[in-house]
Parts: structure tokens; C-alpha cells; sequence
């Protein structure tokens, strides 16, 4: 499974840098908040799409960890409840037979 995991990271790197190398002359204006002429940045288009790719992916880290303090807070409570059910269970298991009352069935 490793070397199909590898294989499609290389195509996707090959891809990339391919799509880099045919748009290296490219340039594009980036305006930060307000699109004003003094505002405004020229750079490389592959440096531009590089940058959106990493605030993308700090965005989605970012918001990854509030899913995951969430699921492992739940995780813990549905341990705490499970542990807390098997005790009943165990408690309800060691009840002697003397106090359980069981009336015969008549037809």
C-alpha cells in the first residue's frame, strides 16, 4: 500500500513542478485588504499559489484541532461512562440470589 501512496505523491509532485516550470515568466498583483495601488505586490505566480497552499493548509490545522479536542473529549466521557455501566453491571451480577424474588408462573 506504501508504494501506491508514494507513487501518487510523486505524479502530484511531477504535476506541480510541471505546472511551476511552464509558468515561471508568470507574474500576478497581490492586493492585501484594500486594493489600493500602494497595496499592491507583484510577484511570481508560483510564489502566489504557494502561499494560498500554506494558508489553506494552516487554516485546515487550525480548525483540525477544535475537531480533535472535541472528539477526545467525548472519547474520555464515553469512557468514564462505560467504566461507570460495567460497575453496575458487575454490581448487578454479585446481587445474591436470596433477594431476588421470582414468583412461579400459574396457567
Amino acid at each position: 500500500m506504501w508504494f501506491v501512496r508514494m507513487f501518487f505523491l510523486l505524479v502530484v509532485f511531477v504535476v506541480v513542478l510541471g505546472f511551476a516550470l511552464l509558468n515561471n515568466d508568470k507574474h500576478v498583483d497581490i492586493a492585501f485588504f484594500f486594493p489600493q495601488e500602494s497595496n499592491t505586490y507583484e510577484v511570481h505566480l508560483i510564489f502566489a499559489l504557494f502561499g494560498a497552499f500554506v494558508v489553506g493548509m494552516l487554516v485546515w490545522f487550525f480548525l483540525s484541532i477544535g475537531h480533535d479536542v472535541r472528539v477526545r473529549r467525548d472519547a474520555s466521557r464515553l469512557k468514564k461512562e462505560n467504566k461507570k455501566l460495567l460497575e453496575e453491571l458487575n454490581a448487578l451480577r454479585n446481587l445474591p440470589l436470596d433477594e431476588v424474588s421470582v414468583k412461579p408462573e400459574r396457567d
